[in-house]
């Protein structure tokens, strides 16, 4: 199986992001069932993770302004057999697509006991996060306003 890993973030990489890419890529890396692992991120995270792992490809800064078109045809040149986005955002792409929901207190309670700049941000998160689960709620696998993680039917 091939797999891209796209980093959707706006622009910055936690240090706790950086761990779990650090711990994860390796992994996937050497795993029996995944025949490549494609790491995407943007070229303003590349000279920090590029010093911990090899093989990280690049999209052009401000490529979110022209809708990510630089990096949509970097998956078409790459072919993977599925795009795994890490980080609760959405890419539209032709190819099968995983979105991973890693914390969702920002999704579940944006405002709840936050200084008022988490709760922006929180609420910026919680917008990602939908625009993420919106096309598993075409499948008709939402349950209670949310989406079936077990869908059966795609």
């Amino acid at each position: 199986m091939r797999i891209a890993m796209v980093n959707l973030t706006s622009g910055g990489l936690s240090g706790g992001y950086l761990k779990y890419l650090l711990r994860v890529v390796p992994l996937l890396r050497v795993h029996g069932a995944i025949g490549r692992l494609d790491v995407l991120t943007p070229q303003v995270m590349l000279p920090e993770l590029a010093e911990h792992a090899s093989g990280v490809l690049a999209w052009p800064d401000g490529d979110w302004l022209r809708g990510f078109r630089r990096l949509k045809a970097m998956l078409v040149s790459l072919a993977p057999d599925v795009v795994w986005i890490p980080t609760a955002r959405w890419l539209h792409s032709d190819r099968p697509t995983v979105v991973m929901v890693r914390n969702t207190e920002p999704i579940d309670w944006p405002l709840w006991r936050n200084p008022p700049m988490e709760a922006v941000r929180n609420v910026l998160r919680a917008r990602q996060g939908h625009v993420a689960w919106r096309p598993t709620w075409s499948c008709g696998c939402a349950w209670a306003g949310k989406p079936h993680y077990l869908c059966e039917t795609q």
